[in-house]
């Protein structure tokens, strides 16, 4: 969450000062917790941890297929090389807000409080206006916000949303699109769905995406005709009762802070959300110390310093390896995640069925129950 300081003008006696920080700071975690646990943008976003001035983002080329070469033949060398890459240099966010002597003294907790939750809300509502501006002008180079200038191309030196992204292999005959044009219907779905699924690496190969999540703006029209594409068993352009194949297949995300036109038209954006889990089995293997059949040990450290959207996934993923992958509520998942964060004294939060997450000495321990 965003650093709290909190500063003491002069004058003010250090005894009152001292007996409503720590409440005050606790109203403002608490809030920041609960804003959190209802955030679209772990959803959307992969959101990094950085303590250093910039972070260096590159992903590497694949490798070609293998190759049949009979019986004592030579192996055919192929060799990976860097891909795209972006650096991002961190930014500063802030605000304040100040709490008089008067209010303190003459012990003014409502008026405290409404302060807090106003700090709080300010925070979330920030952080969502941001996010959404980043999606919504993933078609334009820079975005312009708050009367500042934000460079928020890809990697390739493109807009998010293209309809020539290169390759670094080939990126003269290998250029892939995006960004499409139509009103959604049931056929635009179905057109945007089989182009993302047809995605290529570097080298040609298909990606494997898997769209499974439509973003959508808080517009009646637009929700009522995705909804009517996606959640009915039924083709809601069929008189016959013909079979719906999109039913099911699709989480819909209506987000109240984007717009809800782009150029004066509605839009709909179609998102593979399997990308996060990969990235959390990655790190799951990055962090892991010892697995078994009845528990997963992780390095504490590594841990903290991730994403807490990309740490619960790792919780989650370590779950489902120990046999539990269901039952799990959010409210126990993040009570695993604080005292991984916050790296308390050995703690342990109960899940269902007996399992359990301890941290101590370093090391975080998911563990099945005992036999």
């Amino acid at each position: 969450m965003s650093g709290i300081i909190f500063s003491q003008a002069s004058g003010l006696n250090d005894s009152v000062f001292g007996k409503s920080q720590e409440p005050i700071k606790s109203m403002i975690t608490a809030g920041v917790e609960s804003f959190e646990e209802t955030s679209l943008l772990s959803k959307i976003f992969y959101m990094d941890k950085t303590k250093n001035f910039a972070e260096k983002y590159a992903t590497m080329t694949s490798l070609g297929n293998f190759q049949d070469v009979g019986e004592n033949g030579a192996t055919p060398q192929d060799s990976f090389q860097e891909g795209f890459c972006k650096v991002i240099e961190p930014s500063t966010w802030k605000l304040g807000f100040s709490i008089t002597a008067e209010m303190m003294e003459d012990n003014k907790i409502g008026d405290i409080s409404n302060a807090a939750k106003r700090f709080t809300t300010s925070y979330g509502r920030t952080r969502e206006q941001f996010g959404a501006a980043l999606l919504s002008n993933g078609h334009n180079a820079k975005m312009k916000w708050n009367k500042k200038e934000y460079s928020i191309t890809c990697a390739d030196g493109k807009p998010f949303f293209f309809k020539e992204h290169p390759s670094k292999v080939d990126g003269v005959s290998l250029k892939q699109s995006n960004l499409f044009k139509g009103a959604f219907s049931v056929l635009t779905l179905d057109a945007v769905q089989e182009a993302m699924q047809d995605f290529k690496d570097d080298k040609g190969n298909l990606l494997n995406v898997k769209p499974d999540t439509i973003i959508i703006p808080n517009s009646g029209p637009l929700k009522r005709a995705v909804l009517a594409a996606v959640g009915s068993e039924l083709d809601p352009r069929s008189n016959n009762n013909a079979w719906n194949f999109q039913c099911g297949l699709w989480n819909v995300l209506v987000w109240a802070e984007l717009p809800k036109t782009i150029g004066g038209k509605p839009y709909f954006i179609l998102m593979d959300s399997d990308y996060l889990q990969q990235c959390a089995e990655e790190a799951l293997q990055e962090f892991l110390r010892e697995t078994s059949s009845d528990e997963v040990v992780l390095e504490r450290d590594g841990l903290a310093g991730i994403h807490e959207a990309l740490r619960n996934r790792i919780l989650l993923q370590s779950f489902a390896r120990l046999g539990l992958a269901s039952d799990i509520s959010a409210e126990r998942i993040a009570a695993a995640d604080r005292i991984i964060e916050k790296k308390q004294a050995p703690k342990t939060v109960e899940f269902p069925r007996g399992y359990r997450v301890t941290v101590a000495g370093g090391l975080v321990h998911i563990c099945a129950p005992k036999k």
